[in-house]
């Protein structure tokens, strides 16, 4: 648990300095100053938020050896008081004068007054710091009572007082299939070291662990504690008793050495000696309900928790040989990652291309929650009315205790017949072979450059001057720096624009590449295409829909007649890609032309 061991152990102390500079003259700098200073008067003077006034009682120990005292400190937040201490009988009580501190939060000053006393106890057993009245404003308000445990020898109980473990789960009486969340909390009010958590195996459950963790601080017994919580989402498997083992916390205790004067170095410098504890927490029992008999017509999805299903069409009217797209959308909170989609009865005269699905599912302290998108490309091949059917989709809501039944809305489709200028030309390749370019290899010499071998090869060369030597060895290092700046200059830049633009670019030349492969050169144009729109738009994404593509073009400066083209354009190559025939090299390399000229619009 290294997150839990950083809460737990690391502390660090921040401090800085002005100082005059040369840019900063000695006036300059001394008028800054008073100008903080005259803020901070300001802060100081502010009035205190009207908030209720608050009183407080709280001790450093609730168990101590009747030779050791404590300190009991009465704090008045949000105004100024007396307080009463005529009432301690158990304790002799030596005030060790007042204290203010000040917060400012959201530009509101709160002030708070801290009365502070040393308690020796008087005898042993169970003594109490009575409730003690404060008078503020004449009225009264009263502290809470603590009990404190004095006795002759160490108290072993006092170790479990000082760090507290608790373990629980958010229902002991879930669904199966329910998400339920598992949370461990931690209560320390000494410095602890080494800490170590064994979690256990949670048999019978699917298990996330959270990485959101609770922190704080809370009151026990008027002792303060800081506070950690850990939490586990659990989901049942089958129903039936669970039984969750107990959670094994050791640590050691910092103890600082009878006598020493307390610091706040201590716990950073690991001054005093460490005392290994474990703690461990209560087993705690689940009990899983089975799921009652599913009473719907078809299957039942297998969800647990609150969800919620919807569908819709992309475009409603269009030609034999464009495509549509179908959406369908699950949200909702629980077992979500579990989702799937439904059984759908389509049209029989329309080719169905199924995507992957999207998600964006989180976990939080509420379980999973998030939604999960299907889409279908629909082609169709004939012209008429169509209807898709409306979708039967069950899921079981645990707030309820039933079953629900939804169902989407059926959606019409109106499809024309194409037009004859749209219609596909069949292309084939020609029968004939191409004459091969490959040609033989001549020998033209013995050698590419011939070796030396008269006696020149052995003369002396001339020497080179200091200027001439410099200059070479400075050569290596006007390369480096050469590689530096070009890189600098060149490196890729991370924002949207840079990145669709380069993947829009790219896919253009991977399209060029892939002319003899159609409906490969189809999907690159598609792809530049909608690149260049994500980059008109400053946006990043992978693909769109005709009504996404048109929608980030309106939010530009773009004029409405080029925003029709490139929607019309990104149809008619989805048309074509999607359409029954192969389509012929011409329209290819025309959509290629279109393609480019769009993008250069796009571009301005």
């Amino acid at each position: 648990m290294p997150s839990y061991l950083n809460l737990l152990s690391i502390a660090g102390f921040r401090s800085g300095k002005g100082e005059p500079t040369q840019q900063d003259p000695a006036g300059g700098y001394f008028l800054r100053s008073l100008t903080f200073l005259a803020c901070l008067l300001a802060l100081l003077c502010r009035p205190v938020a009207a908030a209720e006034p608050r009183v407080q009682a709280v001790v450093d120990k609730n168990r101590i050896q009747i030779s050791e005292s404590i300190r009991l400190q009465v704090i008045i937040i949000g105004a100024e008081g007396q307080v009463d201490i005529s009432g301690i009988s158990d304790f002799e009580v030596v005030s060790r004068g007042t204290s203010t501190s000040l917060q400012i939060v959201n530009g509101a000053a709160s002030k708070s007054l801290s009365y502070n006393y040393q308690l020796q106890p008087r005898k042993k057993g169970r003594l109490k710091i009575p409730a003690l009245p404060v008078r503020i404003d004449g009225g009264t308000q009263l502290t809470r009572p603590i009990s404190v445990q004095v006795s002759d020898q160490p108290d072993r109980a006092a170790d479990r007082a000082n760090v507290i473990v608790k373990a629980g789960v958010s229902d002991e009486n879930p669904f199966q299939g329910q998400q339920i969340l598992y949370t461990l909390t931690v209560n320390q009010a000494e410095n602890l070291t080494n800490v170590r958590l064994d979690k256990p195996s949670f048999e019978g459950f699917t298990v996330n662990p959270i990485k959101e963790q609770k922190t704080g601080s809370t009151v026990i017994n008027g002792r303060n504690y800081r506070r950690i919580q850990l939490a586990y989402l659990l989901i049942p498997i089958d129903a039936g008793q669970k039984i969750i083992a107990p959670s094994v916390l050791r640590f050691d205790i910092v103890r600082r050495p009878r006598g020493a004067p307390r610091s706040p170095f201590d716990s950073f410098f690991g001054r005093g000696r460490l005392e290994p504890r474990v703690l461990r927490t209560k087993a705690v029992t689940v009990t899983v309900r089975p799921l009652p008999p599913y009473p719907g017509k078809g299957e039942f999805s297998g969800l647990v928790g609150r969800f919620d299903i919807s569908s819709e069409l992309d475009l409603a009217e269009l030609k034999t040989g464009e495509s549509t797209t179908l959406t369908f959308t699950i949200t909702g909170k629980g077992n979500i990652v579990d989702a799937v989609l439904p059984q759908i009865d389509l049209p029989r005269d329309f080719k169905i291309y199924r995507d992957n699905p999207e998600e964006d599912i989180r976990l939080g302290l509420d379980g999973f929650s998030g939604q999960k998108i299907y889409r279908i490309a629909l082609v169709p091949v004939q012209p008429g009315q169509y209807i898709v059917e409306p979708v039967h989709w069950s899921y079981f809501d645990v707030t309820a205790g039933r079953y629900r039944n939804l169902t989407t809305e059926p959606l019409a489709v109106s499809v024309l017949p194409a037009e004859q200028s749209d219609a596909m030309v069949v292309f084939q390749a020609p029968s004939s072979k191409l004459p091969s370019l490959k040609k033989k290899v001549a020998f033209t010499g013995r050698d590419i450059l011939p070796l030396k071998e008269d006696l020149d090869a052995l003369k002396n060369q001339r020497q080179l001057s200091l200027s001439w030597f410099t200059g070479l060895l400075m050569i290596p290092a006007l390369i480096f720096a050469t590689v530096i700046v070009t890189l600098n200059l060149t490196r890729k830049r991370k924002d949207p624009l840079s990145r669709m633009t380069a993947r829009s670019r790219q896919a253009i030349k991977q399209a060029e590449m892939s002319l003899s492969d159609q409906r490969t050169c189809l999907s690159f144009l598609n792809r530049a295409l909608s690149a260049a729109i994500f980059a008109r738009a400053a946006k990043t994404g992978e693909s769109l829909t005709y009504a996404e593509a048109e929608s980030l073009l309106e939010q530009t400066e773009l004029d409405p007649k080029q925003i029709e083209n490139a929607v019309q354009l990104l149809r008619t190559i989805d048309s074509v890609r999607y359409g029954g025939s192969a389509p012929a090299a011409e329209t290819a390399q025309d959509l290629l032309q279109q393609v480019r000229q769009v993008i250069r619009q796009l571009a301005k």
